[in-house]
């Protein structure tokens, strides 16, 4: 009963306005009319859209053409875009600047153009060796073996080449260093022996009492390596008396291009006692010093530490320039950890030379050092020219490119090949 009277009453409620009239049955044409207004109004929303949407394509047909005119105008004023179109020639240039590495794991990659470039470029591309050890084989007894420096530090073994290098490989980079010898050897040193022809700084590192060690290095390496020896490296007094008894009394106007020796030993001028001179090896000096180069370049001796003869020797040149008629080019260059003072300047008219002792002292944290200067030059030259010798590279520079050191010892002397055995193999190895 309570479920009926609440649902009545609920009823009532519903049918009441808020006034609390009661509302009355609509009529059936009442109702009718109500349904078209519903309809029309329903058809009449449609119509609305579809005319917005009509207006909205409308307008943007109508931007479109205006769009385009001024992108084609944009087209118009913007200046001109250019294709690149560069030669062959052009790229392998730019390609020699970059890192071989680069070249080879990115540039050739871009195109089958770019992958031909890349390897004609590689093939025209100088190389040189980096530092390099002629060493004993481990265990010993099995034969020589090559020895590189890795970017860590540490160093890792090669196999000697067994045919002559490329003709892109043009020298060193660093040292070439021989601490073995035997027949392999020498079949590897006339394989690269191109290399040996020009620009090589030498040094030697064999003890004097190693008879074999210089016997081998005057037979089978001196002759690779003579025309192409610029520079004599800390050049000692008993190594020059062994190269004088192994090689030749005259070592030093031998090699035709030797135009530096460093040194700790002074020149020391001729005299009548020298015949009974159990060491000549200053006079050596002094006479290849004063010889005249048929290119007209200047000899530069450097002396590398102080030496208690050094104010006879300036005696000696000074007093040998004034007889002088022939004239000659050269620079003695020496360092000093004092302050040296003395200074002369000598003129020559017979050969239009000037002789200049010049000395200039720095300060120092540890106290002085004096840098020391003997030119012989042409009189009218001027400091100017001087300069220009002192700037050259192998005068400024105390790093020695393509620099040969030969340092193996007597135990250190493998296997040698017979004299037809030698002579067949460097027939080969060419």
């Amino acid at each position: 009963m309570r479920c009926v009277s609440a649902s009545r009453s609920v009823h009532k409620s519903t049918t009441s306005n808020k006034t609390g009239t009661t509302l009355s049955k609509p009529s059936s044409s009442s109702s009718s009319s109500s349904d078209e207004e519903e309809k029309k109004v329903a058809q009449e929303e449609p119509t609305g859209d579809k005319q917005k949407q009509s207006e909205a394509k409308q307008a943007e047909q109508h931007q479109q053409p205006q769009q385009e005119e001024k992108g084609q105008q944009d087209a118009v004023d913007a200046p001109p875009r250019r294709r690149m179109d560069n030669t062959d020639q052009i790229w392998l240039d730019t390609l020699a600047w970059l890192d071989r590495g680069e070249v080879g794991s990115n540039i050739a990659l871009v195109n089958a153009r770019f992958a031909t470039l890349v390897d004609k470029q590689l093939q025209q591309r100088h190389w040189w060796l980096e530092e390099l050890h002629i060493c004993e084989q481990q265990p010993k007894g099995t034969g020589a073996e090559a020895m590189s420096l890795n970017s860590d530090g540490s160093y890792y073994s090669l196999p000697l080449a067994t045919v002559p290098l490329p003709e892109n490989v043009v020298g060193f980079n660093s040292t070439f260093n021989i601490w073995y010898f035997d027949a392999e050897v020498i079949i590897f040193l006339h394989r690269m022996r191109r290399l040996f022809t020009t620009d090589i700084s030498l040094q030697f590192s064999i003890r004097m009492t190693e008879y074999r060690a210089w016997k081998a290095m005057a037979r089978y390496i001196w002759p690779l390596m003579k025309n192409g020896i610029i520079i004599l490296v800390n050049l000692k007094r008993k190594q020059l008396s062994m190269m004088r008894k192994h090689v030749s009394p005259t070592v030093l106007s031998d090699c035709p291009n030797l135009v530096q020796i460093t040194s700790s030993v002074l020149p020391e001028r001729p005299t009548a006692d020298d015949t009974f001179s159990a060491d000549l090896s200053g006079r050596d000096l002094y006479m290849w010093l004063h010889t005249p180069r048929p290119d007209g370049r200047p000899l530069v001796y450097k002396l590398s530490k102080w030496n208690m003869g050094w104010d006879k020797f300036v005696n000696e040149v000074f007093t040998s320039f004034i007889t002088a008629s022939v004239p000659v080019k050269y620079m003695v260059l020496a360092t000093f950890d004092f302050n040296y003072t003395r200074r002369e300047r000598m003129v020559n008219i017979l050969t239009e030379e000037k002789l200049t002792l010049l000395s200039n002292a720095h300060p120092t944290s540890d106290g002085v050092v004096t840098f020391v200067k003997i030119v012989r030059c042409p009189a009218e030259f001027t400091e100017s020219n001087v300069i220009t010798w002192l700037r050259m590279p192998r005068v400024r520079k105390e790093s020695h490119p393509n620099l040969v050191t030969i340092g193996f010892s007597d135990d250190e002397i493998g296997p040698m090949l017979s004299n037809s055995a030698a002579s067949m193999s460097r027939n080969r190895s060419g």
